[in-house]
């Protein structure tokens, strides 16, 4: 049985990936009957770029496209672009990222599987993110909880990639699917945490309602490439404020003995690189990360914005 799966994406001025990102959907075997983009203030000529795009009528979906009127960050945009898809009343939705390009049976392979009884406790359908040549796995997309005594997160090794299907605890939203009715019980994903982690986050709250599946015939190319900073003499930016922090946030509310243990762990490793770079405004960038997910203090933090570098001295 066919059914109605959207399509979610966040972009914020990546617009070369993002056009790569709409040809893989329009390729799809499995045509998404609706597109939704959330543009997040991008400065790059996304927003002419979308509204040429939604005006043409040669793919069959549906196309739906949200400028906002400032960056809210991935975890933010996915929070709307998930609130507008409930809103049509989709039966799943697809979630992904502008630099990501499923196969074309990536969502043929969803709905293929969907009816199928050993996953009739399915609430998400994911896949193997693979990098541009589509021969490696980034494995840091998905994981599961390994049981030791205390529940440890676990990434899912290359080899288990060979299996037909694997249940995990977490994944990304690169190339995932959810079930529309289990994304109403979840809820929202928390838009407080702006960029990293609230993915993983929203795993541990949607596996309340039911099973997630890794099926790694599904691919999604993920076109990352290494992060580079914008001069030679930048030691550290903005965004490792938030991968600290809300790693620590997250460990805190599922993992806790782990939680202490990467306190500990990350505190000695900053030191260690203070040792290294005498940065004591990098020093204290991460362990005010460390001090504010402990805490919970969420939200966008007053200094270190999106733009906020640390360079040389």
């Amino acid at each position: 049985m066919d059914r109605k799966i959207y399509v979610v994406i966040v972009t914020y001025n990546r617009l070369e990936k993002l056009k790569k990102a709409l040809e893989s959907y329009a390729k799809q075997e499995f045509q998404p009957s609706d597109i939704i983009i959330i543009n997040n203030c991008s400065t790059d000529g996304t927003t002419e770029y979308l509204n040429n795009w939604k005006n043409d009528s040669s793919s069959p979906s549906n196309k739906h496209v949200y400028h906002m009127e400032r960056n809210l960050g991935g975890a933010g945009g996915f929070r709307i672009g998930i609130q507008k898809a409930l809103s049509m009343n989709p039966d799943w939705v697809w979630i992904s990222d502008d630099d990501a390009y499923p196969q074309p049976d990536a969502l043929r392979i969803v709905n293929d599987n969907i009816d199928k009884k050993e996953f009739s406790n399915a609430v998400c359908f994911c896949g193997t993110v693979c990098d541009k040549r589509l021969d490696k796995i980034d494995v840091w997309h998905r994981r599961y909880n390994k049981k030791r005594g205390i529940l440890i997160p676990q990434l899912v090794s290359e080899n288990e990639y060979k299996l037909n299907h694997k249940i995990i605890e977490e994944t990304s939203f690169v190339g995932s699917c959810y079930k529309s009715s289990a994304l109403r019980k979840a809820g929202l994903p928390n838009d407080n945490l702006f960029i990293y982690f609230d993915d993983t986050e929203y795993s541990h709250r949607i596996g309340k309602y039911g099973q997630i599946i890794l099926l790694p015939k599904i691919k999604v190319l993920h076109d990352t490439g290494a992060y580079s900073y914008s001069t030679p003499d930048v030691i550290s930016t903005w965004r490792e404020y938030y991968l600290v922090r809300n790693h620590v946030y997250t460990l805190k509310k599922y993992h806790w003995p782990t939680f202490i243990a990467y306190c500990i762990m990350k505190a000695i490793k900053v030191y260690r690189e203070y040792r290294v770079h005498r940065s004591k405004d990098t020093l204290k960038m991460h362990l005010t990360g460390i001090k504010d997910g402990m805490k919970e203090r969420l939200g966008v933090h007053p200094i270190y914005k999106p733009g906020y570098e640390i360079k040389k001295k």
